[in-house]
């Protein structure tokens, strides 16, 4: 199917479905399930053209909730790791949250991975241009939801914010505060942080290092 093809059955078919999904299925069963409470909200209402939105991983309902909850305010997009968006189990989340796939199989031969590379970067450029918030997970995966490890040859935050000097970060800081039971709604606390001029001192190891400590609420200075 070719390019054309794909984006007209995406009009026809995939729109419709997104929203049908969204807006009839996973927004009410989200309100149903969670009670998402959002901190200093007026960090993430002052970005109007685009953003590199960085959070922390604690559960695979994460990009769910956090497209759900910004969807009335602003266009998110979320990325993932191509292990996880190849998953078929998953498949039905990454068509409805719009995901952008990231990285390949190292097994794959090297222009491959660089055609896939070139691909993911040039989708991610077009969503921050037009004015969508493009979600990126700093730890890479789930987290054990206590302490934030950001491995340091991640690269993917970095390139960003190097190709996008322009976009602010916001950062987000998502918790639960306690386990719920099965007739209580789970309480998530999302705290929003905006940073203009996000610094790339140090490269991916510096900015991965910086992220770590903010989100393990070590005091740290994220501005250049």
């Amino acid at each position: 199917m070719n390019k054309t093809a794909r984006r007209l059955t995406d009009i026809v078919i995939g729109v419709p479905g997104r929203w049908f999904l969204r807006n009839l299925i996973v927004h009410p069963l989200a309100k149903l399930l969670y009670k998402i409470e959002v901190a200093n909200i007026e960090a993430g209402l002052s970005i109007k053209n685009g953003a590199i939105i960085v959070a922390r991983h604690l559960s695979r309902m994460d990009a769910i909730l956090l497209v759900d909850a910004a969807w009335r305010f602003a266009r998110v997009r979320p990325t993932a790791w191509w292990r996880e968006y190849d998953r078929w189990a998953q498949y039905w989340v990454m068509l409805l949250t719009g995901a952008v796939r990231m990285g390949s199989d190292k097994k794959l031969p090297p222009d491959v991975r660089a055609e896939r590379t070139a691909r993911t970067k040039e989708v991610l450029a077009k969503l921050l241009k037009a004015g969508w918030g493009v979600l990126i997970f700093a730890e890479g995966g789930i987290g054990d939801g206590k302490t934030v490890v950001v491995p340091r040859y991640l690269t993917g935050i970095h390139d960003l914010v190097v190709a996008h000097p322009d976009k602010p970060v916001l950062l987000v800081q998502t918790e639960m505060p306690e386990k719920a039971r099965f007739w209580q709604r789970q309480r998530v606390i999302v705290t929003l942080e905006r940073v203009d001029g996000f610094s790339t001192a140090g490269g991916p190891a510096g900015v991965n290092k910086r992220l770590e400590d903010h989100f393990n609420s070590v005091p740290v200075t994220l501005a250049a």
